[in-house]
């Protein structure tokens, strides 16, 4: 005969605290022996921790800031510090790029400030006679460059 499961406690907010304690002893079995979390595996929390490391940018957030600036400050000319106009990249984009690269098993991905600047340059990379499938309803400069 099966020993009945122990019944749910409710915790504060009304988190389930048998849960937590399933949590913590999943957890517990994915420890290293250095006492930090195994290798990332499951798609979803790769999803969620790819490309973010807290050390990349200057504060004690978690989560990383959205970068809304189209201009990134030189100490002097021809001395670049990583970015220079949003169009070109920023920090939210790499972090975007190194988790799309992570989930979908590459060294790198691309994101583009434009549709147009990702069509252009999949457009760079064909050679003569190489073919494109479209639909007629995509954006007209699109459009006028595949005709």
């Amino acid at each position: 005969m099966k020993a009945p499961a122990p019944a749910p406690v409710t915790g504060y907010y009304g988190f389930d605290v048998l849960a937590s304690k399933l949590l913590a002893k999943t957890l517990h079995h994915q420890m290293a022996s250095d006492g930090f979390l195994n290798k990332i595996s499951g798609f979803a929390t790769l999803a969620i921790h790819a490309g973010q490391d807290p050390e990349k940018w200057n504060s004690a957030a978690v989560v990383p800031p959205i970068v809304t600036s189209t201009t990134f400050k030189q100490p002097a000319p021809a001395e670049h510090t990583g970015f220079e106009y949003g169009r070109s990249g920023n920090p939210t984009r790499n972090t975007l790029e190194e988790c799309l690269a992570a989930l979908d098993k590459g060294k790198h991905a691309l994101t583009f400030a434009s549709g147009l600047g990702a069509t252009t340059t999949i457009a760079s990379l064909l050679s003569c006679g190489d073919h494109i499938v479209s639909c007629d309803d995509v954006y007209g400069g699109t459009n006028r460059l595949f005709r």
